[in-house]
């Protein structure tokens, strides 16, 4: 994805990614009503009375396997709304999950109940939604289906090929990070796993290390685009 900043967090074994997907999902979710506050108190939509027009900070969360969307669904629940794609759904609920997706994409409004209400919602309220997806099962351009358009990707697992890293940042990302880049790719890689090497699946990207600051900036960003003058 063109414009994306990539980092990488690393582990000294597979069996801490549980508890760090876990983290990092909390600490969005402890973001997101302090980025709306900020977005509307800097002259954005509604400051006066601390509203946004945005509710959710949606995160993209890939994996190689469904084993891996289920660790992440459980280790994830406390800390945001999580939902999942896989090959066991069938098509009626896929399209509901990617129907909240959009929504969320959109005016960040994840749930059913909240498609009818385009009115803003307190600061406060605002939350992280998860989207827990296998490669097989990301959203697919052949069968009609939009990129999620979300401004942050997990890879829980790192890609098995340069070709899926960059279908992964591609179809989460796809305009996420308008206004401020292409949004922000996270690379949880484990010291023990052979399977593959992050270093040889991201090509020519330059990967850092994730500073402690980047999610509050993500979902700072979020809010921003969303309440700005300007949206």
């Amino acid at each position: 994805m063109e414009g994306a900043r990539h980092y990488a967090i690393a582990l000294g074994a597979g069996a801490f990614k549980p508890r760090t997907v876990g983290d990092l999902v909390r600490a969005i979710a402890d973001a997101a009503p302090r980025a709306a506050r900020a977005s509307t108190a800097g002259g954005g939509r509604d400051s006066s009375a601390g509203t946004s027009t945005r509710r959710d900070v949606p995160v993209a969360i890939a994996c190689t396997a469904r084993d891996g969307v289920d660790e992440v669904a459980v280790a994830c629940a406390e800390f945001g709304v999580i939902r999942t794609l896989h090959a066991d759904q069938d098509a009626d609920e896929r399209r509901g999950v990617l129907a909240a997706c959009a929504r969320s994409a959109r005016r960040g409004a994840f749930d059913d109940d909240d498609d009818d209400d385009e009115g803003p919602v307190h600061d406060d309220d605002a939350r992280c939604v998860c989207v827990v997806t296998t490669d097989a099962c990301l959203p697919s351009a052949a069968n009609g289906e939009a990129s999620l358009g979300f401004p942050l990707l997990v890879n829980y697992d790192v890609p098995r090929t340069k070709e899926a890293y960059a279908r992964r940042a591609r179809v989460a990302l796809g305009g996420g990070g308008r206004g401020g880049g292409g949004g922000v790719v996270v690379t949880l890689i484990v010291a023990d796993d052979e399977t593959s090497s992050l270093w040889e699946v991201c090509g020519d990207r330059e990967v850092e290390t994730m500073p402690v600051d980047v999610l509050e900036e993500v979902a700072r960003g979020w809010f921003r685009r969303a309440n700005g003058p300007d949206a």
